[in-house]
């Protein structure tokens, strides 16, 4: 295994820093350059008197194709090749744009429903093939994938959802609105209680 001080000099660091929140142990079989973003600080933000969260700025939300567009530090793989919880299940029967804005359409009304949300139901009532899910609880992951991208951008750290289809119709743009609306959810003031 690696030396702390040897993997903090591998991607660049001169200083260690406290409060660093490394990435998860499969990702330390890939190169740095894949998993070194999540290894900087984050600050969390701070609850402001009114209830709401203080957020200096806001990360920004952009949509990239894996290919096409030049790697980054925000980029995050939404696509079945990494088998990502935020990956459509829904496989398209043909390159149509119906059977593109089918599966897109399946996808949103399964993300949508969060943690309740039964993709083999909806494959089902549409006729199409087994979705493909990955991991025990794939509408539990769903939920904490989009409130994890939605705490990045909270914090400042721009994201760039990457998928195969982009700039076609594309699952991200349900990925998109979802972390959106969790976003501005963060930034509402929480209601106070009003006693009687």
């Amino acid at each position: 295994s690696r030396g702390d001080f040897d993997l903090l000099r591998e991607i660049g660091s001169s200083e260690i820093v406290s409060g660093m929140i490394l990435p998860d142990i499969e990702a330390w079989d890939q190169p740095p350059r894949y998993w070194w973003r999540y290894a900087v600080p984050h600050p969390l933000p701070q609850a402001s008197a009114s209830g709401s969260q203080a957020v200096s700025k806001l990360g920004k939300l952009l949509v990239g194709h894996i290919r096409k567009s030049a790697p980054s530090a925000a980029d995050v793989r939404i696509d079945r090749n990494v088998e990502s919880p935020l990956s459509n299940p829904f496989r398209m029967l043909s390159f149509s744009l119906a059977s593109r804005v089918a599966v897109c359409q399946a996808c949103d009304v399964l993300f949508s429903a969060g943690e309740s949300g039964d993709s083999a139901e909806i494959a089902i009532s549409n006729g199409w093939p087994e979705p493909i899910e990955f991991g025990p609880h794939p509408a539990k992951s769903r939920v904490e994938a989009i409130d994890a991208l939605a705490n990045r951008i909270m914090c400042g750290h721009d994201v760039r959802l990457m998928c195969w289809c982009y700039p076609k119709r594309c699952h991200a743009e349900v990925v998109t609105k979802l972390v959106k609306e969790r976003v501005k959810c963060l930034l509402k003031p929480t209601s106070k209680r009003v006693s009687n």
